[in-house]
């Protein structure tokens, strides 16, 4: 497997192929890395912390993170800068490279595998279900109109969907990441997904025999 060397955004998020990730970039050295990254080919790794602060230098990443490139920039007047990134590959960290004042590790591209390779109907129908059912709750909890997007999904991008979505905390996000067949990220998906169904479902019968509730963090009323 070929490598290659990328400068490195270590964060308190795990980005995941497909999902967008807005960016405040005001520390000089990253200010810095967005502008070789645009003289270049407009990609950077993003890897979850596993120690340490996103501010200061000297984060410990997660080996294991995803390739993300620059959809649009806007330069503000005090020189920071607003990013909005797509995430694209899986890679992993074979080694941490010195010589810049940001990180930079020499990586290699995660295989994702065919998308025509076969998953169990029942598999992806169940977590399709769950993931709309997800999608439904968190509208009812919200002032938003959330929906499954429009067109069929192969079942890298199905799972890569309900990752993105699903609100839980970063280990298991990362743990989700790191997961490399398709096939045991659904069902490590539609686990996690029943789970906070169940439990979001609970909070709403509450809201609706009460009036308000308390859901992570947030005074809900649903009469």
């Amino acid at each position: 497997m070929s490598t290659r060397v990328i400068p490195l955004f270590p964060l308190k998020i795990v980005l995941f192929p497909g999902m967008l990730l807005p960016l405040r970039i005001f520390e000089p050295r990253y200010r810095l890395m967005v502008q070789r990254c645009l003289e270049s080919d407009g990609t950077f790794g993003v890897s979850l912390i596993q120690e340490g602060e996103e501010v200061g230098g000297g984060a410990i990443p997660s080996l294991t993170g995803t390739l993300a490139e620059i959809s649009k920039l806007e330069r503000l007047d005090d020189g920071e800068l607003m990013l909005l990134c797509v995430g694209l590959r899986r890679f992993r960290i074979e080694r941490l490279v010195e010589g810049e004042p940001y990180p930079q590790a020499e990586v290699a591209v995660l295989d994702e595998g065919d998308p025509a390779d076969p998953v169990p109907e029942a598999l992806l129908t169940e977590a399709s279900t769950n993931l709309e059912a997800y999608l439904a709750g968190l509208s009812s909890l919200t002032t938003l109109s959330i929906a499954m997007p429009h067109g069929a999904l192969s079942s890298i991008d199905l799972s890569y969907l309900m990752a993105a979505t699903l609100q839980v905390e970063r280990g298991k996000k990362q743990a989700i990441l790191e997961t490399p067949d398709v096939i045991e990220r659904l069902q490590m998906l539609v686990g996690l997904f029943r789970a906070e169904n169940e439990r979001m479902e609970e909070f709403l019968a509450e809201a609706r025999q009460h009036g308000d509730i308390y859901y992570r963090g947030r005074r809900l009323s649903l009469n």
